[in-house]
């Protein structure tokens, strides 16, 4: 199963996604996905050394966006 099938069609939804999987939902790069958590415009937890998004701040930081448009 590839990533883009796991994310796209809820298998597994997952509480909390990868910089890259939140990069790939947004389709922006992994870099202006840390841009925008160090930015404190997106928040984020980490796990030891792993910096995970929750998938609720991402959903947030789209609705932003749209009421900001």
């Amino acid at each position: 199963m590839t990533e883009e099938f796991a994310l796209s069609s809820g298998v597994g939804n997952p509480l909390l996604l990868t910089v890259k999987e939140a990069a790939w939902i947004l389709q922006i790069s992994r870099t202006t996905v840390y841009e925008l958590i160090y930015a404190g415009i997106l928040s984020s937890v980490k796990i030891g050394s792993c910096r995970r998004i929750r998938r609720s701040d991402l959903e947030d930081y789209v609705q932003g966006l749209v009421a900001n448009s």
